[in-house]
């Protein structure tokens, strides 16, 4: 156990300590001062100290250290001893005085260590504590919830769900409810041990409820000050006009992960479009990337793959019978070659693809579309997908499927089976099963970012828009045991298809932890509900806990990048969004403008 103490404040992890105030140092600490001689234990007063963050200036806290000795006495020796604390995210120790930071609480430990060796410990907690007043409220709205409890009439809290995990920088986060009878004012509260922030409203109608979106300066303050943190109870009351009765919600549990998301997203649409966005810079808008008209496309743009660095993109356009095939220059948007395929995937360096009709998998170079060894690669296959670090292909197999010559849209009786590629010859090895079909169909593979897990879909019958489509993982080891994601799948058959990781790994609380996107047609809270609108859904997934034994999944989260009047589907990712270079606002496609020589989308 690592604390930072007042002469010496190191830098823990992720922490950030841009809203620390630096310590000066402490207590004489050289040698054993004769005052510590005899020196058998420490009493640190206060002890756990509860202190209250109201505004933007740092709360401050004087300690006292007290030693017993030998001899029965007991005597102040604050200045003898040095102060520190664990977690320097929620302050740090100047001499004897505790200062906290200015922009989250929390509770941790407090140390005074001796010369002697004769340590002590106790807790301080800073509660990080606002009100805000939003919308039409009236100023003195908080007045009207001091009114009883009325068990009941209550709210009933709706989305997000309970226990997700979100991104630090998620764009916004909207809390919708369906409010009890005769409420007309509501206070959204946010609490853990170091957090209380309350916003009052009224209802803002969505559906047949209420929901609130937090200004982006009021995200950025949630956020900040729960990024990393424990996680806090989200909850609803409301009252009515004179405040005479107050009914509350049930409480959901709410989590910040420590680290931002990186990378670019690119989705289509079933209005025949592909989306980008590009979570490195979250206050740009989605924007439109490609379209049926630049492709040249009878009806749409839709099943596409990236490659890895971002700079090419393999689209399929129209109807998959095979599709026709481009593959594009992502900076530019223009066509490198063309072929037809219904699946395809890039190697890390993207100068090879493999394409599938969706009978066979046939390897190629990507530039031009020519066929390198053998074809086909594999005669039964499909739905390919390239590990990150080149080395294993996983695909679909169907061993009842029948080769049609207008290729196949899609798998029956599924299994998952692995090849190997020999770096130094470019050989590949016999295909190996990683999940054996058993009656159940297993399709849309896709490699974790660090190359050691395979997330899937699961489905009783055909993969094409399945309605039973679950999400499953697995380790990408020959016939290992898959594990079921009960978190991020939800409740009943809601459709959760194409799922994709993110490209990079992160921690969390010291473990590892990765995102996954997949479309689902699930409700949107009460925003979309009954409508079965398949939209793109993102949750998070610790796949090392506890070696799969349990469901390493946490509950989905709607992505408020996307349009929710189309169908959302295919999210592709990318370690780095490639745009167009430019001199001029009339080099950029529309929708963009040229910043220090780069396209950019326009800012919100």
């Amino acid at each position: 156990m690592v604390f930072a103490l007042a002469a010496l404040v190191p830098v823990l992890g992720c922490a950030d300590t841009s809203n620390f105030v630096d310590n000066d140092g402490g207590g004489d600490t050289q040698g054993v001062p004769p005052n510590l001689d005899g020196l058998e234990s420490i009493r640190i007063e206060p002890a756990d100290a509860v202190l209250e963050l109201k505004d933007e200036n740092p709360v401050k806290q004087a300690y006292k250290a007290f030693g017993k000795f030998r001899d029965g006495s007991e005597r102040e020796i604050t200045t003898a001893v040095t102060f520190g604390v664990l977690d320097p995210s929620i302050g740090v120790f100047k001499s004897a005085e505790f200062v906290s930071g200015t922009k989250r609480g929390g509770k941790t430990e407090v140390e005074v260590d001796s010369a002697t060796g004769v340590r002590a410990t106790t807790s301080v907690t800073v509660i990080y504590k606002r009100v805000f007043v939003t919308g039409t409220a009236p100023a003195d709205v908080a007045k009207r919830f001091e009114g009883p409890d009325d068990p009941s009439t209550s709210n009933e809290l709706v989305y997000p769900a309970d226990g997700v995990l979100i991104p630090p920088n998620l764009l916004e986060l909207e809390f919708q409810w369906k409010p009890g009878a005769g409420f007309v004012f509501f206070e959204l509260s946010l609490k853990n041990a170091g957090t209380d922030i309350r916003i009052y409203t009224q209802c803002e109608t969505v559906g047949v409820g209420c929901g609130l979106t937090p200004s982006e300066n009021l995200w950025s303050t949630i956020v900040g000050s729960l990024r990393g943190a424990e996680a806090v109870d989200v909850t609803v009351r409301g009252t009515d006009q004179g405040g005479t009765r107050v009914g509350t919600s049930t409480s959901r549990k709410l989590l910040v992960a420590e680290e931002d998301v990186q990378g670019g997203l690119f989705y289509w649409n079933a209005a025949g479009s592909i989306i980008r966005y590009d979570f490195g810079k979250p206050k740009q808008k989605p924007t439109l990337f490609y379209s049926a008209p630049q492709a040249k496309a009878l009806f749409c743009v839709g099943c596409h793959a990236l490659s890895r660095d971002g700079k090419r993109m393999a689209v399929g356009l129209d109807i998959p019978a095979p599709a026709p095939l481009k593959v594009i220059d992502v900076a530019s948007r223009t066509e490198i070659s063309a072929g037809a395929a219904n699946f395809m995937s890039f190697n890390p360096d993207a100068s090879q693809i493999i394409t599938s009709d969706g009978n066979s998998l046939v390897l190629r170079d990507s530039t031009t579309l020519a066929v390198i060894g053998k074809e086909p690669l594999v005669a039964n296959g499909t739905m390919p997908d390239w590990s990150a670090d080149g080395q294993t292909v996983v695909y679909a197999f169907d061993e009842q499927a029948i080769p049609i010559p207008v290729g196949n849209p899609g798998v029956s009786q599924g299994s998952l089976m692995l090849i190997r590629n020999d770096a130094t010859n470019g050989s590949w090895s016999a295909p190996a099963t990683l999940v054996k079909s058993s009656g159940k169909n297993n399709y849309y593979p896709t490699f974790s970012p660090d190359n050691q897990f395979v997330i899937f879909n699961r489905a009783a019958g055909s993969s094409y828009d399945a309605p039973d489509a679950q999400l499953w993982l697995v380790k990408a080891q020959p016939n290992s045991a898959p594990v079921f994601l009960a978190n991020a799948n939800g409740q009943g058959d809601l459709g959760n298809s194409w799922p994709k990781f993110s490209p990079f790994v992160q921690k969390y609380k010291g473990r590892r932890l990765m995102w996954v996107t997949f479309s689902s047609r699930r409700d949107y809270g009460l925003r979309l509900s009954g409508d079965g609108r398949a939209q793109i859904w993102m949750a998070a997934i610790e796949p090392y806990k506890d070696d799969l034994n349990t469901d390493p999944s946490y509950p989905g989260f709607w992505l408020p990048v996307q349009d929710i009047n189309t169908g959302n589907h295919i999210a592709q990712w990318t370690e780095t969004v490639v745009k167009k270079p430019c001199v001029k606002n009339e080099d950029c496609p529309t929708g963009e403008f040229c910043e220090s020589g780069i396209c950019e989308p326009k800012v919100q």
